[in-house]
């Protein structure tokens, strides 16, 4: 009776390993799947910023000029909750004319940051007020793709790469842990 509790709880046991590891493998999977989705869509924004570098320009008037924070508040809107640490980012709104179709577009650069300040964020919109003539550098293959900062700006291949080592380190200790639980024998 006693060696079939046993057998029974070794069984038990190595099932629950089994699950766990497969827990883990699937959470390795799936941080596996949304890096290179991330990384991706990072690389391919780097290689429309050094492409924009090229893009012909057109000429735009300034529409709307606004600092908001992260969430998208205005000053004006009321908030549902009170914040700690809220950063700002600038918001454009512009039109321009590429072969007398008219198009409007919101991207000062191809990466939109956040800045720490209202001030900061304003500084970044003074040469961007309401009515202001401005250059669209447009996409020559897609109109609708357009900045008034053409080229990388201030993302560049360090936090590119240093995103990309930080998500490989997870996911290879997270092997390690599944590997580890897969080897580790019955007591």
């Amino acid at each position: 009776m006693h060696e079939i509790a046993s057998t029974d709880r070794g069984d038990l046991h190595a099932k629950m390993k089994r699950i766990l590891a497969g827990c883990c493998t699937a959470f390795v999977l799936v941080l596996g799947v949304a890096f290179v989705a991330i990384w991706l869509g990072m690389k391919d924004a780097q290689v429309e910023a050094r492409a924009s570098l090229g893009w012909p320009a057109a000429p735009g008037t300034i529409l709307e000029s606004e600092v908001i924070d992260q969430l998208g508040f205005r000053a004006t809107d009321e908030r549902p909750t009170k914040r700690a640490g809220t950063t700002y980012r600038p918001r454009v709104r512009y039109e321009y004319h590429v072969a007398e179709v008219r198009h409007e577009g919101t991207r000062i650069a191809v990466f939109q940051t956040l800045d720490a300040t209202r001030e900061e964020a304003e500084a970044r919109l003074a040469p961007y007020p309401v009515g202001a003539p401005v250059d669209v550098h447009h996409n020559p293959t897609d109109a609708t793709r357009a900045v008034l900062e053409p080229g990388p700006e201030t993302f560049d291949n360090t936090y590119f790469f240093a995103f990309g080592g930080g998500f490989l380190a997870i996911l290879a200790a997270l092997a390690l842990v599944v590997r580890g639980i897969l080897r580790t024998r019955s007591t």
